[in-house]
């Protein structure tokens, strides 16, 4: 994966198919709350822990295909139609 050159480190809490912030480099700090992370931790009350941006992405990338990669399943030809016929018209627009 790509790294921007910018973040060195964010934080992750394992498991989840995100990241929870990024690091800045100069402060260390939560880059959108100026936090620490035990700061973050508690306020947010997570489990989140400093990482490289490579090992973090590496374990979103598999916890994505842990929970959105499941086993093919065939549906109904009613089930597919309900589905279906919950979208909205492709140039639907709302006045």
């Amino acid at each position: 994966m790509n790294r921007p050159p910018k973040w060195e480190q964010i934080l992750y809490e394992p498991g989840n198919t995100t990241a929870e912030a990024f690091i800045h480099p100069g402060t260390g700090l939560i880059v959108t709350s100026g936090l620490t992370v035990a700061e973050y931790n508690e306020k947010y009350n997570k489990k989140a822990v400093l990482m490289s941006y490579e090992e973090a992405m590496d374990q979103i990338e598999v916890a994505i295909e842990k929970k959105y990669i499941t086993e093919w399943e065939e549906i109904s030809r009613k089930h597919f139609h309900e589905m279906f016929e919950a979208l909205p018209p492709e140039h639907f627009q709302e006045s």
